[in-house]
């Protein structure tokens, strides 16, 4: 694994709230061929290595980008109809 890499890619979901990467760029980082569940098992430990609760990882795959994003996620129609 990458890990100031990794860790470097959390810490911009920390400050700016989300990041966006290429899934294939992300296994390469997590130095995995590709996708499983240790995969996320490994990325949730080092968001837990820069300070935050592993709950509160999250991420999107659409397509070949997977966007992950640092803070829980609101139903748009509930938050934009108010």
């Amino acid at each position: 694994m990458k890990t100031e890499l990794v860790q470097s890619l959390l810490m911009d979901v920390r400050i700016n709230g989300s990041s966006r990467i290429e899934k294939k760029k992300l296994m390469w980082l997590l130095g995995r061929a590709n996708e499983g569940k240790n995969a996320w098992a490994l990325l949730l430990d080092e968001w837990v290595e820069v300070g935050e609760k592993r709950d509160t990882l999250h991420g999107v795959e659409w397509g070949s980008y997977i966007t992950l994003v640092g803070t829980s996620v609101e139903c748009l129609d509930q938050s934009w109809a108010a």
